[in-house]
This record gives structure tokens, sequence and C-alpha cells, in this order.
């Protein structure tokens, strides 16, 4: 984005994608469009939720949500629930908060983000898609060889199951339809 302001970005990527993603659908192909953090400024404009919500929209393409990237968005839950339809994929990772490297993300469950109350609103939002557990950083290389960072993923997909299945008692209360007498 440069120079430009927000607005000016925005309508200058879609423009510039929109032969993309016209050729995309009729490929059938579904495209999304990645939130980043601010230290990103590189490669991106899209530093929140919100924004990355709104760009998305305007191209007519998905998301691929990093909570990694906006967990400490206010109103982060409304969010989700206004505009779940459009993500594509949920990316997880976690975080220990004082690091001040990054991107520099650790095992879900070995830091410090809220991923259960992140991952509960995303499935009471009514989000039933991918989730996809990021592992890259130097606090993953860390952790060793291929067998090491293959035994974390495993541990992380755990994690991440137990929060989903922590959740689900919840989502499923909230679209059980009201008993009604058939008399």
């Amino acid at each position: 984005s440069g120079q430009l302001e927000w607005e000016d970005a925005a309508a200058r990527f879609a423009a510039r994608l929109a032969p993309a993603v016209a050729e995309a659908r009729r490929l059938g192909i579904r495209l999304a469009l990645e939130n980043t953090l601010p230290v990103r400024a590189d490669i991106s404009f899209t530093h929140t939720a919100a924004d990355t919500f709104a760009l998305a929209e305007q191209v007519g393409i998905g998301v691929c949500l990093d909570l990694y990237c906006c967990w400490h968005e206010r109103a982060l839950g409304a969010l989700l629930a206004a505009q779940h339809e459009r993500i594509e994929i949920l990316q997880v990772s976690d975080f220990v908060v004082g690091t001040p490297t990054f991107p520099n993300r650790w095992v879900p469950g070995d830091a410090d983000l809220p991923l259960e109350r992140l991952l509960s609103s995303a499935l009471e939002a009514g989000y039933r898609g991918i989730v996809d557990i990021e592992l890259l950083g130097p606090a993953i290389e860390h952790e060793g060889a291929d067998i090491a960072t293959f035994a974390k993923a495993i541990q992380a997909r755990a994690a991440a199951a137990a929060i989903i299945d922590r959740a689900m008692p919840a989502v499923a209360d909230a679209v059980q339809p009201e008993a009604t007498d058939a008399a």
C-alpha cells in the first residue's frame, strides 16, 4: 500500500485482483485474504480482522482468519458472528505475551492466547470449516528436528480438538430447535 490511504489501497487491490477473482470463480476456486500483524506492513495493509473482512467483501473473496494476528481485537466475537460465512480457513497458533520477536508462534496450549474463548466464539458464530494449526517460527524451530515438530503437531491437534469438544455443547445448545408438544 506504500503511501496510500487505506481506502485507496483497497480500491487499487480490488481492481488489480478482479481478473484473478473472476477466473477463480469460473474455475470453482475459492480465494481468501489473510489478516497480518502491523509489523508486516511490507506485505499487507489488512492489520485488523475488521479491515480484512471489509476488503474481502469489497473484492468478493473469503478470509483466512489468523487468530494469532487478531486475538486482542475489540468486539472480535461480534465480528465473527457477523462474518463467519466469509471465513474460508481459521488459523490457530499460540503466543507468549511479552515476546519481542514477531512472528513467533508456539504450539496451541503452550503459551498465553485465550484459544478456548477464541475457538468457542468462532464455533458459536457458526463457523464449521477448516481449523489450521500453524507451527512455524523460532519457538517451533527450537523444538528440534522434524520428529519433535511432528510430536508437537499431534499435541497441538489434541489440544485444539479438546477445546473444540468443550465448546461444542454450547454450540449444540445454541442451535437446538425448541421442543414443541405434538398433542
